[in-house]
C-alpha cells in the first residue's frame, strides 16, 4: 500500500479544490494522512478515510522550554506512526510553514523517500523586512527548499518567482497544477431574466480583493437592470465594517445584497454561483496588505480559485488587477479586464453584448488549461512510483 502525508498551517484546507481533487485520486492508490490545525471547513465524504492529526509544532520559533520539547517529541510519534506504516512514503509540505515542518522532520525518517512542497502562497523577502518573525521563517522556508524533490504550483510564472525567492535546484521535478475544482454537476441550464445582469462578487470581502473598488464603482451609479451580490465564505460579525457600507449602499437603492451564509459542500456553491451571469474577480496588491497582498496577488495566475470557479461554471469574469489575466483573456476571450476600476460599467456591458462568445471562452479555459484530472495525471504517476528512494 503507498503512503502520501501532508503538513499544513492553513486551517482551510478542504474549501481548497484542487487539496480535495488530489486527495481524492491518491486514496485511489493507497493511504492518505493529514497533519493540520483545526478546520473551518467540513471533510469532504469523498474524503472521509483520510486520518487528520493535529499539525506538528514549527521547531524554529522556540528554544528549549521543556514544554516544547515534548509536544515536538509527541509529533515525532504521531508522525513517525503515520510515515513508518509502509517501506516508502511521499511526504508533501502545503505552503511556507508546512514545508518547513515537513522539511524539519522528514531527516528522521528514511521511509520518506520523496519530499514535496505544494506552494499556495509566495512571499518575498523584499516585503517581510519590516516583521523580524517574517523574515525567520523566510529564512528556514529557503533552507527547507534545499531538501525537495518536487515542488506542486500553478502556473510557469509562479514556479520562476518561487524559484528565485527560494533558490530551488535547477533539476528540481516541477508539476503545474492549477487551483481548479472537479466538474463534479450535471449540466446547468443558465436561465436569465431579459434585461437583467446578476452579478457576483465571491469569496473573502477584503481589500486586496478589491471590495472596495467595486463598492465605489456602484456608489458612482449603475445601470438600474444590474443585480450584484456580495458572497463572504465567512460569516461577517454585525459590526463588520463591510457589512456597514453594504448595507449603506443598498439603503441609496443599489441593486445589491450580502449572502454570508457558509457553504459546507461544493455542490451548495456550484448550485449557487448557476443563477449569475458574471462573476468579479479584482485583485489589488499593495504594499499596506502585508505578504500576502502585494507581489503574491499581484502574480495570482492560476492560483486563483475564483477565476476556476466561474471558467467551470461558464460564468463570463470582470476582471482587474492580475497580471496574467490580459494574456489569458486575450486567449481565451471569457470575460473583459479593466485597465482601471472606474470602467466597471463598460466591462459589463461588453461580457453582455458577447455573453455567449464569453461562455464559450469560460468553457475552453476550463477544459484546455485548468481541468483537475488532467492536470494532476502526471504527478499521481510521479508519486505512485515503486523504488523512488532519492
Amino acid at each position: 500500500m503507498r503512503n502520501f502525508v501532508f503538513i499544513t498551517h492553513n486551517p482551510d484546507t478542504f474549501s481548497n479544490p484542487i487539496l480535495v481533487a488530489l486527495f481524492e485520486e491518491l486514496l485511489k492508490k493507497g493511504k492518505v494522512t493529514l497533519f493540520a490545525p483545526d478546520q473551518k471547513f467540513d471533510k469532504p465524504d469523498s474524503l472521509r478515510s483520510i486520518e487528520i492529526y493535529r499539525a506538528p509544532v514549527i521547531k524554529y520559533k522556540f528554544g528549549f522550554k521543556p514544554i516544547i520539547s515534548l509536544m515536538i517529541f509527541l509529533n515525532y510519534l504521531r508522525l513517525r506512526k503515520a510515515i513508518k506504516q509502509t517501506d516508502e512514503c511521499v511526504l508533501a509540505g502545503i505552503d511556507p510553514k508546512g514545508l518547513i515542518t515537513a522539511a524539519n522532520y522528514s531527516r528522521y525518517f528514511r521511509s520518506v523517500t520523496r519530499l514535496g512542497y505544494i506552494s499556495f502562497e509566495i512571499f518575498f523577502r523584499d516585503e517581510l523586512h519590516s516583521s523580524p518573525g517574517s523574515m525567520i521563517e523566510k529564512e528556514w522556508e529557503v533552507k527547507s527548499s534545499k531538501e525537495l524533490d518536487f515542488v506542486i504550483i500553478s502556473d510557469e510564472l509562479r514556479f520562476k518567482l518561487l524559484r528565485d525567492e527560494n533558490r530551488l535546484r535547477e533539476d528540481i521535478d516541477v508539476f503545474y497544477v492549477p487551483v481548479a475544482p472537479k466538474n463534479t454537476m450535471k449540466p446547468i441550464e443558465h436561465k436569465r431574466r431579459d434585461g437583467h445582469v446578476k452579478i457576483v462578487y465571491s469569496g473573502s470581502l477584503d481589500p486586496s480583493y478589491g471590495v472596495d473598488q467595486v463598492l465605489d464603482a456602484l456608489e458612482s451609479g449603475i445601470g438600474k437592470n444590474l443585480y450584484l451580490e456580495f458572497h463572504s465564505r465567512y460569516k461577517l460579525n454585525e459590526d463588520n465594517p463591510y457589512r456597514k457600507r453594504i448595507t449603506k449602499v443598498q439603503s441609496t437603492g443599489v441593486n445589491i445584497r450580502l449572502h454570508d451564509e457558509v457553504f459546507h459542500e461544493q455542490e451548495e456553491y456550484l448550485s449557487y454561483l448557476s443563477g449569475f451571469d458574471v462573476g468579479i474577480c479584482f485583485y489589488v496588491p499593495s504594499e499596506k496588505y502585508g505578504k500576502y497582498g502585494n507581489k503574491n496577488i499581484k502574480y495570482i495566475g492560476l492560483s486563483s480559485g475564483k477565476l476556476s470557479y466561474f471558467a467551470m461554471m461558464g460564468i463570463p469574469v470582470l476582471m482587474y488587477g492580475c497580471e496574467q489575466f490580459k494574456d489569458l483573456n486575450e486567449k481565451f476571450d471569457f470575460g473583459y479586464v479593466l485597465k482601471d476600476p472606474g470602467e466597471f460599467q463598460k466591462g459589463i456591458e461588453n461580457i453582455m453584448e458577447n455573453f455567449l462568445s464569453k461562455r464559450s471562452g469560460c468553457e475552453k479555459l476550463y477544459n484546455e488549461l485548468l481541468e483537475p484530472e488532467k492536470n494532476l495525471e502526471p504527478l499521481i504517476q510521479y508519486l505512485c512510483l515503486e523504488n523512488i528512494l532519492a
